[in-house]
């Protein structure tokens, strides 16, 4: 199987972070959107070697969705956390976020 092309993965994510982040906080969007782009950046390499692995069927979806909630659910929203948002309001972005990598993986399978 070819190898994944990341740029695609990556440009799936960003193209869907924008509208999420304006849905769930309008103007404190660049703060989520910061936070989103933190949350990429911790889990690339990771996140490059399972999408891998998933290519190559050596993870099924429902393993790979489950490593990638794992690790993305305890990654901190710092910009949004020192701005003062409510626990469950940055939880539910981090589930979208988590949602987006699946969808960005997934689109470029």
């Amino acid at each position: 199987m070819l190898p994944i092309n990341f740029d695609t993965v990556k440009d799936n994510f960003l193209k869907g972070l924008t509208p999420l982040a304006e849905n769930l906080f309008g103007d404190l969007r660049n703060l989520a959107m910061n936070d989103g782009m933190e949350l990429w950046d911790e889990i690339r390499t990771d996140l490059d070697r399972r999408t891998q692995l998933l290519a190559e069927g050596k993870l099924t979806r429902e393993e790979f969705d489950a490593l990638l909630k794992m690790q993305a659910g305890r990654i901190e929203m710092h910009a949004l956390t020192a701005a003062g948002l409510a626990a469950a309001r940055i939880q539910r972005f981090r589930t979208g976020l988590i949602s987006l990598l699946i969808n960005s993986v997934r689109l470029a399978l």
